[in-house]
């Protein structure tokens, strides 16, 4: 009995040797070749048909967004920056954007007509748009037919605020005057800011959240089109439910009482080559609301999601995601609890992250 055993594990072992070698094969001959890399996700490793999924359901709910009538587009916001850029070129164009210039007077009709009031966003592209026919070449046919379509929608007809900014345009910087922030002054913020988890229970409030997001929403975004969302849950069952989602929060999620999900919105982008583009602006979004947390002495603890199906379908569920919406990553907040340590967490030096080119 005792001898069949012992065999019987020795065939395991071997089954499991003869299994990692294939897969080594096969993920070397997937590396260097696109195809069989395709084949081989298809038939062997399914982890990324969720993306796949989800970038599908993008590109239809991009199209159906973008054909629907509202007064916010993800079209609009890249196209309007577009035109920015072309307006600050140098030296600057007499004509430019004349290949998607009647697709972005035919969006902008659209919203304006939507009925949904004179947001920043619309008064950003009326703006824009209006410099643009200042200075581009009015006798240009493609011009002169856009430009006479423009002038017939209505302004804007919100007052805007006072001290703003006259007109929503290229500008110059006022570089004659120092930083705000020194670099001495940013560098002790990076260091004070570490990732806490013991936290005092005490509520934070809703409205320190949105001063801090009033930071994060300036970070830069591609095309400016800001594709994502954060999902506040501050009420503390609900956030320490999610907060032990990921897995990696084991031994401190019971103690989180507020907790923001990361997600990033695919229907933002009409092609797949951009699906990557969620996780960079979600992330640079959000570390700039890190430090603005830190700068009002609430601390945070970014959290990694894993791609793994049973989480990604608990999570979809409990905050109501659509079919595109992605998660990038959660970020635990709260006051800090004086006496609680945080990791050392030493870096890496600069010649192992840095290379001068």
């Amino acid at each position: 009995m005792r001898g069949w055993v012992l065999s019987l594990r020795k065939a395991r072992a071997a089954a499991v040797r003869f299994a990692r070698i294939g897969e080594r094969v096969l993920l070397k001959l997937a590396a260097h070749s696109p195809r069989i890399a395709s084949i081989y996700y298809a038939t062997l490793d399914n982890s990324l048909s969720r993306e796949a999924a989800a970038v599908s359901a993008g590109r239809l709910r991009y199209r159906a967004d973008t054909l629907g009538r509202g007064s916010s587009y993800y079209l609009l916001r890249r196209n309007i920056h577009r035109l920015e850029k072309g307006l600050i070129m140098r030296p600057r164009r007499t004509t430019f954007a004349l290949d998607y210039l009647f697709e972005t007077i035919e969006i902008y009709e659209r919203a304006v007509k939507a009925g949904g009031g004179w947001s920043r966003e619309l008064i950003w592209a009326y703006d824009v748009l209006t410099e643009y026919f200042n200075v581009v070449d009015k006798h240009n046919p493609t011009v002169a037919i856009e430009l006479a379509r423009f002038r017939s929608l209505q302004p804007p007809t919100t007052k805007r605020g006072a001290g703003a900014a006259t007109r929503s345009v290229p500008y110059k910087r006022a570089l004659e005057l120092p930083p705000p922030v020194t670099f001495e002054s940013l560098m002790a913020l990076s260091h004070r800011r570490r990732s806490v988890r013991w936290y005092l229970d005490k509520p934070v409030e809703r409205s320190l959240v949105d001063k801090a997001i009033a930071v994060a929403v300036q970070a830069p975004s591609a095309c400016n089109r800001q594709p994502f969302l954060f999902h506040v849950i501050d009420d503390a069952e609900r956030a320490r439910r999610i907060a032990a989602i990921p897995l990696g929060t084991k031994g401190f999620a019971e103690k989180l009482a507020s907790v923001i999900v990361v997600v990033g919105r695919l229907r933002a982008y009409p092609l797949t080559r951009d699906r990557h583009a969620i996780y960079i602006d979600a992330s640079l979004s959000s570390m700039a609301l890190i430090y603005a947390f830190e700068t009002l002495g609430i601390a945070t603890c970014p959290i990694n999601w894993p791609d793994i199906e049973p989480q990604e379908t608990i999570i979809a569920k409990e905050l109501g995601l659509e079919a595109d919406e992605r998660v990038v990553m959660l970020i635990a907040y709260g006051w800090p609890d004086p006496e609680g340590l945080v990791p050392y967490s030493a870096k890496r030096e600069h010649d192992q992250i840095r290379q001068f080119h």
